[in-house]
């Protein structure tokens, strides 16, 4: 969630930022009623929540009544780079000896918050780094300690601001650093951060980024959510609860899973089509989603088609066949053409059985089904007495949350598919039981009982990181975690705990891990994959499945089946388990499987030419997605240049990776290298 300057600086003021004074406005009439209460001169600003205001005639010094008259009239109703100026902020003006710059911001891949400091102040950072690469000092805050005295220092004087300033400039900077992570922020950026002729340090702008999953704990900032700057078809869909883009074209897209969604739009838009948005009705979608999804997509009349592509993980197949029949029986009229694959869990409206769940035969390499002992090996850093592939027979699993309805339906399924399920923990239901799974109230007396070794997360995401520390702090090797919004800084605190320690942590908002034949941890419907010698990762769950099954048509099993999470702070990297599937005798080749978002991809094709002898296929979803739009996974986003399909494409193919554009390309891909016949 972005904030506008105003509301930013509200935020800064409540953390004692100095900050000038002003007021909004959304009248010329009180644009002038503010500037006669501050006093002359005053500066009329545009609140948009885009760049570029200055040099698009947005903001305006004014002297005098007349002067604020003119500039808020010609500012309100202004566009400025698409964004129409509804509202104004008129603040006092400022004497200004100096500019800089400074930021406080999340940092994906080192998975810190960052801090940055440049005496280069007043234009954009891009900018500023090409002129100057060495302008913008950069210090990283360990998030369990919090900002130091010494690391303001650093900043000041490696970035060489005046010698007068540095103290204060250094408070400002803890204060900023205060806000970030009492408000939940992903940004907090100053530019420029003002020395006034009287030596004082202020913030003359604010730029601030809210994470969206944590304002349950922050209702007034919540309320500050700008309306009248989203599109109407987009508002709705956040009404409604959907993860939801719009695009240009005149197909409809509904999937679950924003890898899956992402994947089916760069298809159609291979085979010529245009897709009309992105829509990720979300895990778990109930008949009423569904409902709520196809009535987004057809409030816009250029959409002639629809096409839904639906892999139950979390998701029920039965769930979302009985929304759609309802949604197009009430709002299609039969007018629109509708094509889909649902495939998964309750496909036919019955949970799949685990023995059942056993891929029917097809034409395999000889050695596919081959059963050896998995090698040993705790892969980067050392952490954790795990076999190579995570979960095998070996495996003894407690589930948090486990009396509840996901968690019930998804650990009843893995302990059908051959998964030693040995307990479930929900605090108050101890003694309690899940069909004959005895219930604790804490994960501590669940490993003294039964000695679980390993923990599935099914809890809500404000309690999901309590539980994942519960989980390492009882002794649990692996920690999986299924729970999707778990708040960034939650997760920063967590990440950097378990780093320190035996645990390893997959997710969340992941779908889980499956060995085939031997163990299934998580959401992924086991009945579609059979044991074999392809290792599988990927950051997103239904394309997890969706790239697992289109190998599994072309006969390939599988050693182990990852999915890490799409999120910003997920427990293990590419890196690792690629790491892992190289150490892992059952592996022969590895599939990964990226997304747009951070820098991952590149970092692990540079690890793969370095390390790794098996050879790696990769794919990556979301050639098709628009700059600066969250595609469902709150990583799933291109900053600038960075993050692309493209450029994560091109980094795998210099470092000798092979990257098909499509699912079925990675199969035909996989079926060269290996052998495999059809």
């Amino acid at each position: 969630m972005d904030l506008l300057e105003y509301q930013g600086k509200e935020l800064f003021r409540g953390h004692g930022v100095p900050v000038p004074d002003g007021r909004p406005a959304t009248t010329v009439a009180e644009a002038v009623e503010a500037a006669e209460a501050l006093g002359y001169p005053v500066v009329v600003k545009a609140q948009v929540l885009i760049g570029g205001r200055g040099k698009a005639g947005g903001i305006k010094l004014a002297k005098t009544r007349e002067e604020v008259e003119e500039h808020a009239g010609a500012i309100l109703g202004m566009d400025i780079r698409g964004f129409t100026v509804h509202e104004l902020y008129v603040e006092r003006a400022s004497d200004i000896a100096e500019e800089y710059y400074a930021a406080i911001l999340l940092d994906r891949t080192a998975k810190r918050p960052m801090a940055m400091l440049s005496r280069m102040g007043g234009m954009d950072v891009e900018e500023i780094a090409a002129k100057d690469p060495n302008a913008i000092v950069r210090v990283y805050v360990d998030p369990l300690l919090g900002f130091q005295d010494f690391q303001a220092r650093r900043l000041a004087f490696d970035a060489g601001i005046a010698a007068d300033v540095i103290r204060p400039a250094g408070a400002v900077l803890a204060k900023l650093y205060e806000t970030f992570v009492e408000e939940d922020a992903l940004l907090v950026e100053v530019n420029p951060l003002l020395v006034t002729t009287d030596r004082e340090v202020v913030a003359l702008d604010a730029k601030v980024t809210i994470d969206g999953n944590s304002l349950f704990r922050h209702p007034d900032t919540a309320a500050f959510r700008d309306v009248g700057s989203e599109d109407p078809q987009e508002r709705m869909a956040k009404e409604r609860g959907l993860t939801f883009v719009k695009l240009e074209g005149d197909i409809g897209i509904l999937g679950n899973g924003a890898g899956l969604v992402m994947s089916t739009l760069d298809v159609v838009a291979q085979a010529g089509g245009r897709p009309a948005n992105f829509l990720d009705a979300g895990g778990g979608s109930k008949a009423e989603a569904i409902v709520d999804a196809v009535e987004v997509i057809l409030s816009n009349p250029n959409v002639r088609a629809v096409l839904f592509n639906i892999f139950g993980g979390i998701t029920r197949c039965d769930e979302v066949a009985r929304g759609l029949v309802t949604a197009f029986g009430q709002l299609a009229g039969g007018q629109r053409p509708v094509r889909g694959a649902p495939r998964g869990h309750e496909r036919r409206g019955g949970a799949s059985h685990p023995r059942r769940g056993r891929a029917p035969e097809r034409p395999r390499r000889e050695d596919d089904g081959r059963r050896r002992r998995a090698s040993r090996g705790a892969g980067e850093g050392g952490r954790g007495r795990l076999v190579s592939i995570l979960v095998g027979t070996e495996t003894k699993l407690v589930v948090s949350g486990l009396t509840g309805r996901e968690g019930s339906f998804h650990g009843m399924n893995n302990r059908r598919y051959g998964t030693d399920l040995v307990a479930g923990v929900t605090p108050g239901k101890g003694g309690q039981d899940v069909e004959g799974v005895p219930i604790f109230d804490t994960v501590h007396d669940a490993v003294a009982e039964t000695g679980a070794n390993t923990s599935m997360i099914f809890v809500p995401p404000r309690f999901a990181a309590d539980a994942i520390l519960e989980a390492a702090d009882a002794g649990v090797e692996l920690v999986v975690c299924i729970t999707e919004g778990i708040p960034v800084h939650d997760m920063l605190r967590v990440y950097t705990h378990l780093r320190r320690g035996p645990t390893r942590l997959i997710g969340p908002n992941c779908p889980g891990v499956l060995s085939p034949g031997k163990s299934n941890v998580g959401i992924i419907p086991a009945h579609f994959f059979s044991e074999g010698n392809v290792g599988l990762v990927s950051r997103s769950g239904t394309l997890t499945y969706q790239i697992g099954n289109t190998l599994a048509q072309r006969g390939f099993g599988n050693s182990s089946i990852v999915g890490i999470g799409g999120d910003p702070i997920a427990g293990s990297s590419f890196i690792e388990i690629v790491d892992l599937f190289e150490r892992d005798s059952e592996t022969e080749l590895i599939v990964m499987c990226g997304e747009i978002g951070g820098e991952e991809e590149e970092r692990t094709a540079e690890y793969i030419e370095a390390n790794v002898e098996k050879p790696v296929v990769g794919y990556i979803a979301g050639f098709t997605a628009p700059p600066g739009k969250t595609m469902g996974h709150a990583g799933a986003i291109i900053s600038g240049s960075k993050g692309t399909a493209q450029a994560k494409a091109e980094a795998l193919e210099a470092k000798g990776v092979r990257v098909g554009r499509t699912p079925t390309q990675v199969a035909d891909i996989a079926a060269e290298i290996v052998g495999a016949k059809v």
